[in-house]
């Protein structure tokens, strides 16, 4: 019997109003009829807290979250953010995956952290997704699965973030490579199987380089509508959609802005390459 079943069976006598201090016996003499020893039963107090409770529900969410994303060939994305708080330095995940119906984020977690590398950040979450599939009864794959439906990455643009996305790319296509019929795919196909697109949140280009008041004018002056893209709102993660969502009413908007304004600087290139790619 593995200790998340005990955690689990815990939870539906909660559901059956089984009073705390009877939960442990009850298990016990359940296990017994199995021919079953648990290693420890939780007393009247774990039994008691909500927490404990919360946790494991949580838990065991994320881990058929993470595992249906490949099963069902979707793909997802994880975001990373670090911050220091009272001389604390945390590390904050999120995975973001369509459940069938609509697209839904998900904390996988808030940790304290040594630092802010990289290699601390990677194997962080690691250990976060290692930990949601330590109970399954064969070998844990769940990373492995995890990285497998992984196809975009947000971030800020540390260098520290830079690097970490750059493992993940490294990691996925290491794992990749070990998948049957590798060496028979061509290199176009090997690379979109790997990749991992990188999208950035922090400071506005249009801020840096003063074109947001030219902007402003020339949306003013040509009647655009909902010309601002909004302001932070939930957490920085949400944020990069509602802008993405802006930036594509206006795309057309846009294109026009930067042909007025007849300079040319690679971020401004940049964008409108990006603008006119077909697909978007």
């Amino acid at each position: 019997m593995l200790y998340t079943d005990t955690k689990l069976l815990l939870v539906k006598l909660k559901e059956y109003n089984i009073s705390d201090g009877n939960c442990s016996k009850v298990i016990k003499d359940v296990f017994s009829l199995a021919s079953v020893t648990a290693n420890s039963l939780p007393s009247a107090s774990t039994a008691l807290r909500s927490v404990f409770l919360t946790k494991v529900l949580t838990s065991e969410q994320l881990k058929e979250i993470l595992t249906a994303a490949l099963t069902n060939g979707l793909s997802s994305t994880t975001g990373s953010d670090e911050t220091t708080k009272h001389a604390q330095k945390l590390q904050a995940y999120i995975y973001r995956a369509f459940n069938g119906k609509e697209i839904q984020d998900y904390c996988l977690g808030i940790l304290q952290v040594l630092n802010k590398s990289a290699n601390v950040s990677f194997d962080t979450l690691k250990k976060l997704v290692d930990d949601l599939g330590a109970d399954f009864a064969d070998t844990n794959k769940l990373w492995k699965d995890f990285l497998l439906s992984i196809k975009n990455a947000i971030s800020d643009q540390a260098s520290t973030q830079l690097k970490f996305n750059h493992l993940l790319k490294q990691v996925k296509r290491g794992i990749v490579a070990l998948q049957e019929g590798w060496d028979a795919l061509s290199d176009s196909e090997k690379a979109d199987l790997c990749q991992i697109r990188s999208f950035f949140f922090g400071e506005r280009a249009s801020s840096l380089h003063m074109i947001y008041p030219k902007w402003k004018a020339y949306a003013e002056q040509h009647g655009i509508k909902h010309y601002r893209n909004p302001d932070l709102k939930g957490h920085r993660f949400n944020i990069i959609f509602t802008i993405a969502n802006s930036i594509y009413y206006l795309k057309d908007d846009l294109l026009k802005f930067i042909e007025f304004l007849s300079t040319s600087s690679v971020k401004l290139d940049h964008i409108k390459t990006f603008l006119g790619d077909p697909l978007i």
